[in-house]
């Protein structure tokens, strides 16, 4: 019935909603600026001391907005294609965190418009 179908809808707009509220503070999170560091790899150092092998280690340290900003997908994913209904033309290709940021923030200005026409 028709107001089942709303009910949908409407459920449909909250789990919308709240999945892209979910993803805009993972998003913020890992994108702060800051001192805040990853260890992406160690330095090993082979040394020889009166005749004795000393391995020295040292962690090897990356801003994490460093790391965000040269993040590159494996694959060239593009999210499977809508029908462009309200000539949004976005583009759906993800393949940086920024087209991570722009996908969030553009999609969900999408599922309101259908809102309103439910």
């Amino acid at each position: 019935s028709i107001t089942m179908m709303a009910e949908s809808m409407e459920l449909i707009q909250k789990k919308i909603a709240a999945l892209g509220a979910a993803n805009e503070g993972i998003i913020n999170d890992l994108a702060q600026e800051g001192p805040a560091t990853i260890i992406t790899s160690y330095k090993h150092r082979l040394s020889l001391d009166g005749g004795l092998s000393v391995v020295t280690t040292n962690p090897v340290r990356t801003k994490r907005s460093h790391l965000l900003r040269r993040w590159r997908a494996l694959h060239d994913f593009v999210l499977q294609p809508l029908e462009d209904t309200f000539n949004d033309q976005i583009n759906l290709s993800c393949k940086s965190f920024a087209d991570i940021q722009r996908l969030n923030t553009q999609l969900p200005s999408v599922a309101r418009k259908y809102k309103l026409f439910g």
